[in-house]
């Protein structure tokens, strides 16, 4: 079973070849695959007005797993690098927020998603150090 990820799409459909005896096993096991699934969540966003049609969103997820999976993870640092500076610019903007106000409510409530920003920045440095320091063991 392959995908054709050149092919051009029919409203989204994408043809998958496969055995024509059975064709329903082979459409299950397309749906399951991690690059299909995530094809058509990202599918559901748009980046600056771009919207990825599926076939070579698909191919590419595809491209970039075999290469994790070959050892290559320059995707995942350089990805877990940008998360960690977008998440920091969210803290400090969330943090700064929460002083611009005056009801103690919203006082709270910034400060609270400020300080989950900033935790989920800690979680992605863990996660590069990881990466980068395998034998190295982060506890909590």
């Amino acid at each position: 079973m392959t995908t054709k990820p050149n092919a051009p799409a029919n409203n989204g459909i994408i043809i998958i070849e496969g055995d024509p005896d059975t064709p329903e096993k082979d459409a299950a096991r397309a749906a399951t695959l991690p690059a299909v699934q995530a094809a058509f969540t990202m599918g559901k966003y748009t980046w600056g007005g771009v919207k990825a049609e599926p076939g070579p969103l698909i191919a590419e997820l595809s491209s970039q797993a075999r290469r994790v999976i070959g050892g290559d993870l320059t995707r995942i640092e350089g990805m877990l690098v940008s998360q960690m500076h977008t998440l920091d610019a969210m803290f400090n903007s969330l943090a700064r927020r929460a002083m611009d106000t005056e009801n103690a409510d919203h006082v709270k409530m910034w400060l609270t998603a400020s300080l989950k920003a900033q935790r989920q920045c800690v979680n992605a440095a863990e996660a590069l150090a990881t990466l980068k320091n395998p034998a190295v063991f982060v506890g909590k």
